[in-house]
């Protein structure tokens, strides 16, 4: 029998994640919510997919009152994460939220609370953990190739970052781009290190978006450089936004100028993650760089790891390390085919869940995965602000242990 899925967001990343549990064959959208009804027709020839024919409803009661659901999929903004995978979980239901878990670190820590005391399960859509070249690393980690991790330098390149700033997240009210964005390569550290974050140490400057007054409340559809600026919204590929219609100015229009100077979100960051392993991390992001680029060199006590992650052929090679003067000589790791969206990860996530559901396994990243990356994204912009280093909480009980539930 199908696992049964619920949808709460009918349009995005909710429809998208529908579609690929249909395409498993094992798993089936069986009743979708979303508070807009118009987001049913733009979200269809998704969440439809594979025969299909969920029931379509703006009473999330329905939905939680459902008996034959798995999974609930929570695909809505991020702001709104929290709220609804509370209600779910007290549904006593499985739910996957969509990155990040929540937009602080207290309610991550009582969303984990909460899963534990119903018995159910936390998927955080952090799905660059199951894209190939991030396993291979991980493996190499954890099978001790380069012996205890000591140090590692993590440089993000971002061409398309200007896309964050036609939207909600310029502002830091709404996360800004290191809970946003961020938190896929946080996640992925924190997955290597195998280890709690204690301290995070940032600095961030806004280096070429925002800050120019005579671009005070100026929209791109409104702009006469509209479809000429390289930063208009209308390069922006965004298949199922357009289908949706032009949304009205504001927050989510998508269509803010980038150098509006309300933006108080940094385009540029330096991020150092200490973890209770000792491991020493340095993470640089740059959201204005002409290519795409997520680079990654590693120390450790037997040797070092070098890993592209991603463009048209990944890498990642071990160099062991060598006594005396002599350099070590690097060896290519194989990296399994791939295809797909985040690298191949998300539907290669989608069926770790369906197979881990089938046999009664945890899936990650879990909710204590998501809250060490909300805790390392939030704690990192309090130390931005403060320019100081921010030790992180440790999770308070009761919590939901990686090899429990």
């Amino acid at each position: 029998m199908k696992l049964g899925i619920g949808l709460i967001g009918g349009m995005g990343r909710g429809a998208f994640v529908g579609q690929l549990f249909n395409e498993t064959g094992e798993a089936e959208v069986r009743i979708v919510y979303d508070i807009a009804p118009g987001s049913f027709a733009v979200g269809r020839e998704r969440f439809e997919t594979g025969g299909a024919k969920p029931t379509c409803t703006t009473d999330l009661n329905e939905l939680l009152g459902r008996d034959d659901l798995d999974w609930v999929v929570v695909g809505t903004p991020d702001h709104t994460h929290y709220a609804l995978a509370r209600q779910v979980i007290e549904a006593a239901k499985n739910v996957f939220i969509e990155k990040p878990m929540t937009s602080t670190t207290a309610e991550a820590d009582e969303l984990c609370a909460l899963a534990r005391k119903h018995g159910v399960q936390v998927v955080v859509g952090c799905e660059l953990r199951y894209s190939p070249p991030v396993e291979t690393v991980r493996e190499a980690l954890w099978a001790d190739r380069v012996g205890k991790p000591v140090s590692a330098v993590f440089v993000h390149q971002e061409a398309r970052g200007y896309t964050y700033f036609l939207r909600n997240f310029r502002k830091r009210r709404w996360g800004g781009v290191i809970m946003q964005k961020g938190i896929h390569y946080i996640d992925m550290i924190n997955d290597w290190a195998d280890s709690p974050p204690i301290r995070v140490t940032g600095t961030a400057t806004q280096g070429v978006f925002g800050g120019r007054p005579e671009a005070a409340g100026q929209y791109c559809r409104d702009c006469r450089e509209n479809g000429t600026c390289a930063f208009s919204f209308d390069t922006v590929p965004s298949p199922t936004w357009r289908k949706g219609g032009p949304r009205e100015k504001g927050e989510h229009a998508f269509d803010h100028c980038v150098f509006m100077p309300d933006s108080d979100t940094e385009d540029n960051m330096h991020i150092h993650i200490d973890y209770a392993n000792g491991l020493r991390v340095s993470y640089s992001a740059i959201y204005f760089a002409p290519i795409n680029r997520k680079e990654v060199w590693l120390w450790g006590s037997k040797g070092s790891l070098h890993a592209v992650l991603d463009g048209p052929e990944p890498v990642v090679e071990f160099t062991p390390f060598v006594a005396g003067m002599r350099e070590g000589q690097p060896e290519r790791l194989p990296i399994e085919s791939f295809s797909g969206g985040h690298g191949g990860g998300d539907a290669r996530m989608v069926r770790a869940i369906v197979a881990a559901s089938r046999a009664g396994q945890v899936v990650r990243p879990h909710a204590l995965d998501g809250r060490h990356g909300v805790a390392v994204a939030e704690y990192a912009a309090k130390s931005i602000l403060s320019g100081m280093p921010e030790a992180i909480p440790l999770p308070g009980d009761p919590i939901t242990p990686p090899d429990s539930l």
